[in-house]
């Protein structure tokens, strides 16, 4: 599988195949396109800009992770709230699994990028 079909797979037709790679790219600090990799922080902050999916995702871990601290400084939980807690704590395990999961696919993704 070529680099753009990888990329076009990767990006779910958020953004038009030919300037995928320099957008990619364009990301990686120079000194790190042979080879080197972006931190996480920096991809994380590329996923939010450049992925609706991972924007989303982001974005309700947060909620659900201030839902759960609200409930958790209480210091009585009825045991319906207990439900909830753990009902919040596998919700946030479920975004953070899908969000990982995009994040290794791009560091694939610029694996393959920076062989060329």
């Amino acid at each position: 599988m070529t680099v753009y079909k990888v990329l076009l797979k990767f990006q779910k037709k958020y953004l038009i195949w030919s300037t995928i790679n320099a957008i990619v790219l364009k990301f990686i600090p120079k000194d790190q396109k042979k080879g080197g990799f972006m931190k996480e922080k920096e991809i994380i902050e590329f996923l939010k800009k450049e992925n609706p999916e991972f924007f989303k995702l982001h974005q309700e871990h947060q909620e659900l992770e201030a839902k759960l601290e609200e409930l958790e400084r209480r210091h009585y939980l009825t045991p319906e709230e207990e439900i909830e807690v753990k009902r919040i704590k596998k919700q946030k395990l479920i975004k953070k699994d899908k969000m990982a999961e995009i994040i290794r696919k791009l560091k694939k993704t610029m694996e393959v990028s920076s062989e060329k």
